[in-house]
């Protein structure tokens, strides 16, 4: 007969300060989230410039640019989607009435006066579809912009370029779009997200300040990852 063991059973492990600290820093980064969507939501319904001026004023400055990037960007696609939905159903309203058109002044009033309704309703009803798309995608550029900003430590055009691009890719692979229209979107995107880098390093140059944060100073206005360490081997 075997005496029975007399070691102690094992214990759970105990978290590791490792990890408590990446939970804390997860529960800290959702907790800056929430907030900044609360201020998001605040600043976009607030009454009256005052209160606007108010919910600025304790807005972090990235929240800030990315708030107003993404409102440009969902009022630029409300105008692109009411146009085109507007002019689409206006011919597709031709294409159905071609059979059947009106012979007198009355019947083309009330013609012309049907169709702008169906237009209205068309360029609404695309217009906020094509606007939450447009804010989407800008609120993608701002996160990956933010993100590629907090990797190399700078804000610059390299950062905007890198984020525009890789914002396109992501565009292109969740519309499914083809190999021709993927090269149209990445040079769209490139291309735009390059322009809003130089604006960005064009304010810098020109005022010295970031123009995401007028308090914050910047010297590194188009700045080329490289140039300096070329320019130390070269002795310049």
């Amino acid at each position: 007969m075997t005496s029975p063991d007399p070691s102690p059973a094992p214990q759970p492990s105990q978290p590791t300060s490792q990890n408590q600290d990446g939970q804390l820093s997860a529960v800290r980064g959702l907790q800056q989230t929430w907030t900044s969507a609360v201020q998001l939501h605040e600043y976009v319904f607030a009454r009256g410039k005052h209160a606007r001026a108010q919910i600025e004023a304790i807005m972090s400055p990235s929240t800030m640019w990315a708030t107003k990037i993404t409102l440009g960007g969902a009022i630029g696609g409300f105008v692109s989607g009411f146009y085109l939905g507007g002019r689409h159903r206006a011919m597709q309203f031709l294409a159905e009435n071609a059979h059947r058109l009106p012979k007198t002044v009355g019947g083309w009033f009330f013609y012309h006066r049907y169709k702008n309704y169906e237009m209205t309703h068309a360029g609404f009803k695309e217009g906020f579809r094509y606007g939450f798309k447009f804010a989407a995608v800008s609120g993608a550029f701002c996160c990956l912009e933010n993100a590629f900003e907090q990797a190399t430590g700078r804000e610059g055009w390299i950062n905007s370029l890198a984020a525009g691009t890789v914002t396109s890719l992501g565009f292109s692979a969740a519309a499914r779009l083809s190999l021709q229209y993927t090269k149209y979107a990445i040079l769209f995107g490139a291309g735009s997200s390059l322009g809003i880098g130089l604006v960005q390093d064009g304010y810098a140059f020109v005022y010295g300040t970031s123009i995401k944060d007028p308090l914050r100073a910047r010297d590194d206005a188009f700045w080329i990852p490289g140039l300096a360490q070329i320019k130390q081997a070269a002795g310049i």
